[in-house]
């Protein structure tokens, strides 16, 4: 199962799914609890400014619910080619 999440709230997220017709589930953590919990909330520079953000990043989750590997700091070109390969592995 694949469920993409970020701080944006749900109505954001159900447009956003609509638009891209996306299939999985997308779930909204305006509070920061698993952002908090998977470390993906850090200090960025944005123009010198320092700013909390988002880190891009990807777990791997297995179906009990054991996280199996984490990515951060993602660039999306080839990401999804090691998190396929990953998840074959298990």
């Amino acid at each position: 199962m694949i469920i993409w999440g970020s701080r944006d709230p749900l109505s954001s997220h159900l447009k956003f799914k609509e638009k891209f017709k996306f299939k999985f589930e997308l779930i909204s953590d305006q509070d920061e609890d698993l952002c908090k919990l998977f470390d993906a909330i850090k200090m960025k520079n944005v123009y010198g400014k320092k700013v909390c953000g988002m880190e891009r990043s990807t777990f791997l989750i297995d179906e009990k619910g054991v996280l199996r590997q984490g990515w951060q700091k993602v660039r999306v070109k080839e990401h999804v080619d090691k998190v396929l390969a990953a998840a074959k592995q298990l």
